[in-house]
């Protein structure tokens, strides 16, 4: 019989020192005989171990590390009787937050212990899952320049988003969604099953995980005025009073391109042909809650 809790660890996750520490409390609070513990060592491995946990019949999988760790394990579990565990150790903690999970590693690790689990939406986009918030634009190219930065952290994705805005060229797309049908060259177009990106950045204020729907945010080019009255209403949860952006309830959306086109799942980079289709899974994912 498997243990109740497999912890999925990846130890390059994010901007934390001390990759140990969490170790050691997962070993301390939950005995071998009640958990073990899995490291991770390249793309894909966590996705493969929580779903030969879930085939197993390990009720809890814990994903350790960013919102690429979280993905790739809630990937892995979706469909199944296993609920996602998070201890968020990563920059942006989008599902995480949205979730109300703590951002303290040992407030965290008693989430797993309380019994508490709830049903949320997750997303398909092309032939990857999404959790928070996936989308192209603006968005996806800096999740891909974050992808091959060096630098961790909250600080070095900002100087990112700074230095991109200048150089970002918009992409044409026809877009389809519901009886909708558009064609435009947006700045960005996020698609949220959560309300943030992470780090209280609130793309959709009004998303909600278990509604059976997206909140689709469109932008097209913004002026650097522009710009600078969304950063605030960004970390307020107001950008949806913004002039500059417009909402909709979707279910699913359909680009066409005459390029490849770039996205992003959980702020991980992604690459497609000239179509993509984003569409939601209702109450797909079992998750541990507060």
């Amino acid at each position: 019989m498997p243990p109740p809790i497999l912890f999925i660890v990846n130890p390059v996750a994010g901007s934390q020192k001390n990759k140990q520490s969490v170790v050691g409390l997962i070993e301390r609070d939950f005995p071998a005989k009640h958990a073990d513990i899995y490291f991770t060592k390249s793309k894909g491995d966590a996705t493969k171990a929580a779903r030969k946990a879930a085939e197993q019949g390990t009720p809890i999988v814990v994903a350790v590390g960013g919102d690429g760790t979280v993905n790739e394990v809630a990937s892995g579990l979706i469909g199944s009787q296993a609920a996602l565990g998070i201890v968020p150790r990563g920059s942006g903690n989008g599902l995480a937050r949205a979730l109300g999970i703590p951002m303290n590693t040992k407030e965290a690790l008693k989430v797993m212990t309380n019994g508490n689990t709830s049903r949320i939406d997750i997303g398909k986009a092309g032939h990857r899952h999404f959790c928070a918030v996936s989308g192209v634009g603006f968005d996806a190219k800096v999740s891909e320049l974050f992808d091959q930065s060096k630098m961790r952290g909250f600080v070095s994705y900002i100087w990112i988003v700074i230095k991109e805005f200048w150089r970002f060229v918009p992409q044409q797309y026809a877009v389809e969604f519901g009886a909708d049908r558009m064609t435009c060259q947006p700045f960005l177009i996020s698609i949220a099953n959560t309300p943030q990106y992470g780090n209280g950045a609130i793309i959709a204020p009004k998303a909600k995980m278990d509604d059976g729907a997206f909140d689709l945010c469109l932008a097209n080019r913004l002026t650097i005025a522009q710009m600078l009255t969304a950063v605030p209403k960004l970390f307020r949860g107001t950008l949806d009073q913004h002039s500059g952006f417009n909402y909709y309830k979707i279910q699913k959306v359909t680009f066409r391109s005459e390029n490849p086109i770039r996205f992003h799942v959980d702020g991980e980079p992604e690459k497609t042909g000239t179509s993509l289709t984003i569409e939601v899974m209702p109450h797909a994912l079992k998750v541990c809650v507060p």
